[in-house]
């Protein structure tokens, strides 16, 4: 099984790691959108930041295998 399955809970959302209980994801993505607009970082999709900081770890030559799972 991929490693991101094994994370997800019975809904299948993703489980905080700290307790184990399902993440709301409208009140991530609201905690986001409003992370972005008070630093004053274009509004993106939280999936379009997980590219970024892979591009990045990339770019600063971080070994992909202590990140990606």
């Amino acid at each position: 099984m991929h490693p991101a399955r094994r994370s997800l809970g019975k809904l299948g959302a993703p489980q905080a790691p700290e307790n184990g209980r399902l993440i709301d994801l409208r009140a991530d993505y609201a905690t986001s959108r409003e992370l972005l607009t008070e630093t004053g970082v274009r509004e993106a999709r939280p999936h379009d930041a997980r590219h970024t900081a892979a591009t990045l770890l990339l770019a600063l030559g971080v070994d992909p295998a202590s990140w990606w799972n």
